[in-house]
């Protein structure tokens, strides 16, 4: 299937940080004002988060979380002087975290791990000309133009986080800031007038290299938790 890939590794790497969390049940049971199993849920620029967190000791823990994604539209996006119409997507993810937390009892934490969602971008061209590769074309041209740049669909991830009460069960309130690193996409542009010009082809390929963009995406979120 073509998704086993994505599937796999985000359901092994869930089973790897689970299993990890409950072989440090042992020593979180003498310590359990640190040591506390929470369930969240909070809302940022990536959409809305589900979870499940563990601290194992006073300095280390982990949590494991499902993201809803988002989508994002701009009906005048310019790329490299010529106007699309642009639609962002980002398809529901797991996050598989690791948490240290470098001051006792402050709440502070420094947070590293792997995203697993799907990500890209769609254009269809809506100017009356366009220049790609120096030379200029009609929408008449052109045709019909369309686009896509897809990212990588596992993301390394790094960012801090504050909780408060956290030596206390109950409700917390979490928030965290970090960027998501998406890597370079794979692009295509496509024009339904290509086939019969030749310098159109050689233009637009020229020209779909400036969608490949390095993707680093800034990830905030706020919410609250519940501490058990």
């Amino acid at each position: 299937m073509k998704n086993t890939p994505f599937v796999t590794q985000a359901v092994a790497s869930a089973a790897v940080v689970c299993a990890m969390l409950a072989a440090g049940n042992a020593s979180a049971a003498g310590d359990p004002q640190t040591a506390s199993d929470s369930v969240f849920a909070s809302v940022g620029i990536g959409g809305l988060n589900l979870g499940y967190g563990k601290r194992v000791n006073n300095q280390w823990g982990g949590r494991v979380m499902l993201n809803s994604g988002i989508k994002y539209d701009n009906d005048n996006e310019s790329i490299h002087g010529n106007h699309y119409d642009f639609d962002y997507k980002s398809g529901t993810g797991l996050s598989v975290l690791a948490d240290f937390y470098p001051i006792n009892d402050s709440g502070f934490r420094v947070s590293g791990g792997l995203q697993f969602a799907r990500h890209k971008y769609e254009l269809a061209g809506k100017a009356s000309s366009y220049t790609f590769n120096g030379h200029s074309y009609s929408a008449a041209d052109v045709g019909k133009l369309t686009g896509e740049a897809k990212y990588k669909s596992v993301a390394p991830y790094l960012g801090i986080g504050w909780e408060s009460k956290p030596s206390a069960t109950g409700w917390r309130f979490v928030s965290d800031l970090g960027a998501r690193f998406i890597g370079k996409s794979s692009s295509r542009l496509d024009s339904s007038n290509a086939s019969t010009n030749a310098a159109l082809r050689q233009d637009l390929a020229t020209e779909q290299s400036h969608l490949k963009k390095n993707g680093a995406e800034i990830v905030v979120s706020v919410g609250v938790s519940y501490s058990f």
